[in-house]
């Protein structure tokens, strides 16, 4: 039976009374929170010290009933319906699933398995983000079914001779309450590494409040936001923040190279006219998120034969529509209204909109809806591409002859070329044709690098601070090797032997700076595409990208 301590008995503990707890269940408070790691259990009282702290956040003690001393026990007893893994400092039964991490990416016979080895996944599956965290999860389940199919077990032994080790993802929803299901993975399962979380916020919250404390490294396929670059998460020597996504400053480095692209395209085309000057409105939020893409943007783009954004601005072809901070902002609605207005006042050419999901349900159709002059403006997508429902809603809504669809452009991290290409016919193999979204890239090439990291550690123990050591010996100056199970072979024998490589992968070489844990990869200017009827559903590329501060290829969004 299992002996767990209810938090009348912590009172009793605390008081110096004996109280007797049934063997079975707690008398009171099942659902009570009583530990979050042995230590505290312990920490109760001498009634205590023969007690861990279980999945559950009970304090239990440890019987032979409970014990366990392999993985093999507790799936004996658990069956893999309930999957658990035995504890080897604690030699109690981990239940690896919980209210917020419901379904493991593991095949099932590696949960018996002492040598499987558990990392951490948590993106958003639920709530408006959740379409584009689906891909980011099967781009995953891809690459961790190529190092399974490899060899049949996973990645090579610690030690040569020993055993080979499955790799394995706890799959957690960071919708509901993040930290908590982070706090399972840490504390419960232990691991040294979690892919995400999906929001630049949460990275960085988890980062400097609990992950890099506990050692355990962050690699982040989505969150671009410019703060996680300057996180102070070096607790060990090694940054434990990394990301296969650029800096939202690349992104805004991007767009304001693309504006002078799309002031010739304009001009060609007569929209503006000979000697006729072009106006750029700059629309972002008030935080510090869309104030620094808005000083990036502002410090670096230039239009009007050649003029700084500072000159434009002082010739009144220039200006900043700043609709504060939604989060803080009691009434944000009066907000977006007044940015509305100004943009319909000003009229401007193109409009770089640095923001999230609000732009699309407030700010884009409203403005659309109100314009007035005869041109129409381009849209540009300063953060990064993130294809919602509601920016899709929003384009159809409007009349088909405004052609809005055609006039927004974004920018997604990766470049289109073969490595992406065989990604994407190995992910639509697997999916049943489906098309792989950008940042999907991202999540295959971050379980690769963790993978190779692994392998790259020999018989280390398995820490954020060792992973990020293990990073480093996958950038140059190495040999270059390719994603894909064709190239798993070649980097074993490389890494097990020592030996560097350089990754190179779906989203990008990956060419990391150890100091800050990204690279300044290629960026994509993508369009938004249609369906056979027409309407908007995805995006696509628009056969340009963006390198070094140039704008390479036609920009055409048909």
């Amino acid at each position: 039976m299992v002996r767990t301590f209810s938090r009348i008995a912590v009172l009793a503990a605390l008081s110096s009374i004996t109280v007797t707890v049934s063997s079975c269940v707690a008398l009171l408070g099942q659902n009570t929170t009583q530990c979050q790691s042995t230590d505290d259990c312990t920490a109760l009282g001498p009634e205590f010290a023969s007690t861990v702290c279980n999945s559950d956040h009970l304090c239990q003690s440890i019987t032979d009933e409970t014990r366990c001393d392999t993985n093999a026990t507790c799936t004996t007893r658990f069956g893999v319906e309930a999957p658990h893994v035995c504890d080897k400092t604690t030699h109690r039964c981990v239940k690896l699933t919980s209210e917020d991490c419901a379904t493991p990416l593991a095949d099932p016979s590696d949960y018996a398995n002492d040598n499987t080895i558990y990392l951490g996944l948590m993106m958003p599956l639920t709530g408006t983000q959740a379409s584009a965290a689906a891909p980011i999860v099967n781009a995953v389940d891809l690459a961790r079914k190529d190092f399974k199919l490899n060899s049949n077990t996973g990645l090579p032994p610690a030690k040569d001779g020993g055993p080979r080790r499955p790799l394995a993802f706890l799959v957690c929803n960071e919708q509901v309450d993040f930290m908590r299901a982070a706090h399972h993975l840490i504390d419960d399962v232990h691991v040294p590494a979690i892919i995400g979380p999906s929001f630049s916020s949460n990275v960085a919250k988890l980062a400097t409040d609990y992950a890099s404390g506990a050692d355990v490294l962050l690699m982040g396929p989505t969150g671009g936001a410019a703060l996680i670059t300057t996180l102070d998460v070096h607790p060990r020597g090694k940054r434990l923040v990394w990301r296969t996504v650029p800096s939202d400053t690349e992104h805004a480095l991007t767009h304001a190279a693309l504006v002078p692209v799309i002031e010739k395209q304009l001009r060609d085309a007569g929209v503006i006219a000979a000697g006729e000057a072009m106006k750029v409105a700059l629309l972002h939020r008030g935080d510090n998120f869309g104030r620094g893409l808005a000083s990036t943007v502002f410090d670096n783009m230039r239009f009007n034969d050649n003029k700084s954004a500072a000159e434009n601005l002082a010739a009144q072809k220039y200006t900043d529509v700043d609709y504060g901070d939604p989060s803080t902002d009691p009434n944000p609605d009066n907000a977006y209204a007044k940015a509305v207005t100004r943009l319909k006042d000003f009229a401007p050419h193109v409009i770089l909109a640095g923001g999230a999901d609000e732009i699309s349900q407030k700010i884009l159709g409203p403005t659309e809806t109100n314009w007035t002059v005869t041109y129409r403006p381009r849209w540009l997508n300063i953060t990064g591409a993130t294809l919602t429902a509601n920016l899709l809603a929003t384009i159809n809504a409007q009349p088909a002859a405004k052609g809005l669809r055609t006039r927004i452009m974004a920018s997604a991290a990766g470049r289109t070329g073969p490595l992406y290409s065989k990604f994407t016919i190995l992910y639509q193999g697997a999916n049943e044709g489906a098309t792989p979204s950008f940042y999907a890239a991202g999540g295959y090439d971050a379980t690769y690098l963790l993978a190779y990291s692994i392998v790259a550690l020999g018989d280390q123990p398995l820490t954020g601070t060792s992973l990020a050591t293990g990073l480093e010996k996958l950038v140059p100056p190495a040999p270059v090797l390719t994603t894909g199970a064709d190239s798993i072979s070649k980097a074993f024998d490389a890494l097990t032997r020592n030996q560097s490589i350089d990754y190179d992968g779906a989203m990008g070489a990956h060419d990391f700076n150890p100091a800050v844990g990204e690279a300044k990869n290629d960026i994509q200017i993508i369009c938004v595409g249609a369906d056979d009827s027409g309407q908007a559903a995805n995006f696509r590329p628009s056969g340009a990208f963006y390198r070094n501060g140039v704008v390479t290829g036609t920009v055409a969004c048909p």
